[in-house]
């Protein structure tokens, strides 16, 4: 391989790693979406409510 492809896989690979950590930045908060319509509203309403009963996160709708 080449020293140029060499380092585009590694940025690659350091970009693809960091990608993530924003989202464990938050305090002890998680958002629970759904599309707009009953069953999804339900069904997000059901996973946000398990998710303040069994943790200590927040849930956000």
């Amino acid at each position: 391989m080449t020293r140029g492809l060499h380092s585009t896989c590694f940025a690659a690979l350091v970009f693809f790693m960091l990608l993530p950590l924003p989202a464990f930045s938050q305090d002890n908060r998680i958002v629970v979406g759904s599309k707009n319509f009953m069953e999804s509203k339900l069904l997000a309403e059901i996973f946000a409510q398990l998710i303040e009963a069994r943790t200590d996160l927040s849930v956000e709708r």
